[in-house]
């Protein structure tokens, strides 16, 4: 970690500044996760959004030669939408403090979602010779609208802000669990007691 420490401050040409640390706990076994009630909460919830990520990523990269008719040309137009929506991405996080990580999440699966609804109309009215869409010509991009609303939902129903989390402090033992909720952060009782202390 702290090497890690060193070589971002050196890249961002700074002075390099020691910062202390929670020790890092071991790994837990699966055994341990199935347990520990709000990590397998959140695991699965987490598990379910990267499959419909590989999923729809998958989805679009293997069928994008049928928007346009050229996969090359789809791919470069695909990369410019990326990098440009990074740097607004950034704007909006540096001039807006409302713009926290489920707006981001939830904002963007929103977005796709939309923009594959109307994609799976316009491929309904055309030929298609992908062997899913044999059947009916829209249904790989259908697939991708419906797992994104799934998951647009979940998000929505179980996804926790991190912006501005301390993720070292972050507890999730069932028996001291630090809650997101929000978007504020409720201490563990070990710290909260340890503040206590230090303020008495």
């Amino acid at each position: 970690m702290i090497d890690s420490d060193k070589k971002v401050a050196r890249l961002a040409g700074i002075e390099y500044v020691p910062i202390v640390r929670n020790e890092i706990e071991r790994s837990k076994s699966l055994c341990e996760i199935i347990k520990t009630k709000a990590l397998l909460k959140r695991l699965v919830f987490f598990w379910i959004m990267w499959f419909i990520t590989a999923v729809s990523g998958f989805a679009t990269d293997l069928y994008s030669n049928t928007i346009a008719g050229d996969f090359y040309i789809n791919q470069i137009i695909f990369c410019l939408f990326i990098i440009n929506s990074k740097w607004i991405i950034i704007y909006f996080d540096v001039k807006y403090p409302a713009f926290n990580r489920r707006v981001l999440h939830q904002g963007s699966q929103f977005i796709v979602v939309s923009l594959f609804s109307v994609i799976t109309v316009m491929r309904h009215f055309e030929y298609s010779l992908a062997h899913l869409t044999t059947i009916w010509p829209p249904f790989v991009y259908a697939v991708v609208v419906a797992l994104g609303t799934f998951e647009l939902i979940l998000s929505c129903l179980f996804l926790e802000e991190s912006k501005g989390v301390d993720l070292d402090k972050v507890r999730l033992e069932d028996d001291e669990l630090v809650g997101l909720k929000l978007g504020k952060v409720y201490p563990a009782k070990r710290e909260c007691t340890m503040m206590k202390a230090n303020i008495e």
